[in-house]
């Protein structure tokens, strides 16, 4: 799959953020309520599949919000919500019933805000896999989106750029220290952990203590469901279980992987999780796939690292739209002002 970039088609373009505009404003008072109801931070997103021939649309599930309070994973953005395995499971077998139409759909994510590295990665991987089954023509995944970078630091006291600056190194060069270990050296509660599955697996270990294990579990469904994925959002989840403050915080901890390969859905969830150093195992026998279909890691890094997804091999075709209110974000501010309090959790220093 190359060049699947097709921005400059902008007839179906143009209709496609018109009518988004009305969506994106539904899902701002969505986020909203979240912020509100004190279910996560001030963003939304919603799955939709438009024909470009007869102009109808439809949502695919329901609209997300950032769940990071309520799950305790630092990474449970709206996007990552939205893309959870049962809207794939929604959006495969529609796309399957409308097969014979499928020159003229287009699956559009609407995000409140630009989505982080971690979730872009999740996009270009589930964009990818759609495009490899034969559901989705090449150049039709559409991510509109209404708040920038610069809007949510500005408005809501979030950083997400040092993330995509910090993706733009080599890896090892920037925040997450990767070395490597052979399996005979390790640990022997590491050892036993990770051959607990034939699969690519994971152990988070803090305080010299692991705190939880996991394994891929990828399906159709679950394109992205891999060892490191699921090990972060289970470690988050015991910490929330075990009343840590702000559980999303691993605070330093260590991944050991027998991923042989590191791509940017790795390294990304472990930003947002503060995970200092990434240990891979060698010699296990483990054969280790690619993130995202028909791409090595590497040029999936560089796709995730390039500004407005214009990297000539993205599978995803980036709006911004302009008239957008933001006002979740401005809920958000004005909330934190009344409490006295700030509830962020940047994986990272980034202030």
């Amino acid at each position: 799959m190359q060049n699947v970039n097709l921005c400059a088609q902008t007839p179906v373009l143009d209709e496609i953020r018109n009518v988004a505009e009305g969506w994106i404003n539904e899902i701002d008072l969505f986020a909203l309520h979240s912020v509100e109801n004190g279910v996560g931070g001030p963003f939304g997103a919603a799955l939709y599949l438009y024909n470009s021939a007869t102009k109808a649309h439809e949502m695919i599930g329901e609209m997300m919000g950032n769940a990071v309070l309520s799950t305790g994973c630092g990474s449970a953005h709206a996007e990552d919500r939205v893309l959870h395995s049962s809207h794939i499971e929604i959006l495969k077998d529609r796309l399957a019933q409308l097969a014979p139409q499928k020159d003229q759909l287009y699956l559009v994510m609407v995000s409140s805000a630009e989505s982080c590295p971690a979730c872009h990665s999740k996009e270009q991987i589930v964009a990818r896999d759609l495009m490899s089954c034969g559901l989705l023509d090449e150049g039709h995944f559409i991510v509109v989106y209404g708040a920038t970078y610069q809007d949510t630091a500005e408005v809501a006291g979030f950083h997400d750029a040092p993330y995509f600056e910090d993706i733009q190194k080599d890896i090892g060069d920037g925040l997450i220290k990767v070395r490597h270990l052979d399996v005979a050296d390790s640990p022997a509660d590491i050892r036993q952990a990770l051959a607990q599955s034939d699969q690519d697996s994971c152990v988070i270990v803090q305080n010299g203590h692991i705190l939880s294990c996991g394994h891929d579990n990828l399906s159709p469904y679950a394109p992205f469901a891999s060892a490191s994925y699921l090990t972060i959002q289970s470690a988050c989840c015991t910490q929330k279980d075990q009343g840590v403050n702000q559980p999303w915080n691993l605070r330093g901890a260590v991944l050991y992987t027998t991923q042989s390969d590191i791509g940017p859905l790795t390294y990304t969830e472990c930003q947002w999780a503060n995970i200092s150093a990434i240990i891979q195992i060698k010699n296990t026998a483990r054969s280790s796939s690619t993130e995202a279909r028909g791409i090595t890691n590497q040029t999936l890094f560089k796709i995730v690292g390039t500004p407005d997804y214009s990297h000539p091999d993205s599978a995803i075709c980036m709006m911004k739209l302009d008239n957008f209110a933001n006002l979740a974000q401005h809920g958000w501010k004005n909330r934190l002002e009344q409490i006295g309090d700030s509830i962020l959790y940047n994986g990272i220093d980034a202030a």
